[in-house]
């Protein structure tokens, strides 16, 4: 006996002719039927006037006291330095978004609903909103930066920066979107425009260039800078207009995504997002890097034939011939201390500003030495005591510390008022290895410890276990880089060179010898 189960009186169903498909249209009616029953949109509707009621108290709390900008005399030698520090963020931001997509989807959505009869605007709606929202708050904090470096004469002509920065933003993020509705290769156009900016910030930093200069550079990256100058009364309402008629344009275009492009965004959002959701950034890092060498095809970059520790050093040399960009990128961090030494002069800002920076230039060198500590077994076939695979491991992140150390202290000397020209490259060059010590202990450190006891605070429970992780690496960086982070407070380099010397030798041996035999021990 066999049963018949009735299909549902909305649902769609076959004529009982197999060889005839079934009308789309009833498909498409019945899955905006279903698709109308769980959106919940009073949820939706809900939440989103909750954020939007918390921005505007949180802003009009905030943000009188961010535009009420110190008027002043305005300084023609922040012109050039501030139209660099705009091109080199939005190289990041063009170099972000060609790896994120920037439009995206969920892997359950580009499995179950990309591909069948639905409205792809709408299910990407979302995503674009994020992209959008994202790219205008980055262009307000470019705004709001350059208020703070440039000054304004009253909270109107502030607001009016501001407002050509989230303009900026918001058109460059529009017209990255259709970028990528219009080719299916919008992450290699990101990223020659993303290097094309970088170029043009190093020219600008690196040479003296004239401030007149700066009113012919054309684009997002100047109107904030253009706007404090007086220059943004005529057209800023149509920079305005033209940012939300991309934004209509991009919008109208979703439908044409091809999948292929958010695939690849999906995948690297998924990373991020178990990051998120497990707190723990070493495995999203990971697994990120895992996936950049499995979708790339290695070029050139043959073994040395050589043995010992000397192979090890050659490993490496071969990871960053095959990683060019990551060249390029320890090359736009060489200009954020030149900048930040010109824009903000001797202080903390300029410090922490060394510190980060020389710990991003240095990091990509590390890959080998963070595989050696998560996979043992491997490290074991070297056969190879721990401190002197350690010690070959932190040849090549030593030496481009020490490389990038020499390079930024010479731009520093040549550019920043005031600078003893020939002390800044040789405390760069002693502060190197201490440097390259922090990145070496940052990419060896493990998962985060969720075991640690949590903290107990009257706003509640801070877990101890991510700023455990967080802070792994940049406290020995600070430790072994004390003199030159003085040096950078008081602008007083020649009585810090011998010290850093010292410091960071001891560091160097120490991270060795101790990393070395808890390697053996495992």
């Amino acid at each position: 006996m066999s049963v018949t189960r009735r299909a549902p009186a909305d649902s769609p169903v076959s004529d009982g002719r197999p060889w005839r498909a079934n009308p789309p249209g009833a498909a498409r009616r019945w899955l905006r039927q279903r698709r109308r029953d769980h959106e919940g949109r009073a949820g939706n509707v809900y939440f989103l006037s909750l954020s939007v009621l918390v921005g505007i108290a949180v802003g009009a709390g905030t943000l009188p006291r961010l535009l009420s900008g110190v008027s002043r005399a305005a300084d023609p030698a922040t012109a050039v330095p501030l139209l660099a520090v705009g091109l080199l963020g939005y190289a990041f931001a063009l170099t972000v978004a060609a790896r994120f997509g920037p439009v995206t989807a969920t892997p359950a959505t580009l499995a179950w609903w990309l591909t069948g009869p639905v409205d792809r605007r709408a299910l990407l709606l979302p995503s674009a909103a994020l992209v959008l929202s994202v790219a205008a708050v980055a262009g307000a904090l470019h705004g709001a930066f350059v208020v703070a470096v440039v000054g304004a004469a009253d909270q109107a002509a502030a607001a009016a920066v501001v407002t050509a920065g989230i303009a900026a933003g918001l058109l460059s993020g529009a017209l990255v979107m259709v970028v990528q509705t219009v080719t299916d290769a919008s992450a290699t156009v990101l990223e020659r425009i993303a290097v094309l900016l970088g170029v043009a910030a190093a020219v600008l930093t690196v040479i003296r260039t004239p401030a007149s200069v700066v009113s012919t550079w054309i684009g997002p990256w100047s109107w904030p800078q253009a706007a404090a100058d007086g220059r943004g009364g005529s057209w800023l309402p149509w920079a305005v207009l033209a940012g939300l008629v991309v934004t209509a344009v991009a919008v109208w275009r979703l439908d044409r995504l091809p999948l292929r492009r958010l695939a690849a965004g999906s995948t690297l959002g998924a990373i991020a997002g178990a990051g998120l959701v497990t707190v723990d950034p070493g495995i999203a890092s990971r697994a990120a890097e895992e996936r950049r060498w499995a979708v790339r095809a290695p070029r050139g970059g043959e073994l040395p034939r050589v043995a010992g520790p000397r192979a090890v050093v050659g490993h490496d040399l071969v990871v960053l011939r095959r990683s060019p960009e990551h060249l390029l990128a320890a090359g736009a961090a060489l200009l954020v201390p030149t900048l930040l030494g010109i824009l903000t002069g001797w202080g903390v800002t300029l410090a922490a500003g060394w510190l980060l920076s020389g710990l991003a230039a240095v990091t990509p060198s590390t890959v080998n030495a963070r595989r050696d500590r998560d996979l043992p077994a491997l490290r074991r076939l070297l056969n190879l005591p721990g401190p002197t695979l350690v010690g070959a491991r932190s040849a090549l992140p030593v030496t481009l510390a020490v490389v990038w150390c020499v390079g930024a202290g010479a731009l520093l000397a040549a550019r920043t008022p005031g600078a003893d020209g020939w002390a800044w490259p040789l405390l760069g060059a002693a502060a190197g290895p201490g440097l390259a010590v922090g990145a070496l202990r940052a990419a060896r450190r493990g998962a985060v410890r969720h075991e640690l006891p949590p903290i107990v605070t009257p706003m509640g429970i801070l877990p101890t276990g991510p700023l455990h992780w967080a802070a792994t690496g940049y406290d020995v960086a600070v430790l072994f880089t004390v003199p030159t982070l003085v040096a950078l407070v008081t602008g007083a380099p020649t009585a810090m060179i011998l010290p850093q010397a010292i410091v960071s030798a001891v560091g160097v041996v120490a991270f060795v010898l101790l990393a070395g035999r808890g390697d053996e021990r495992r």
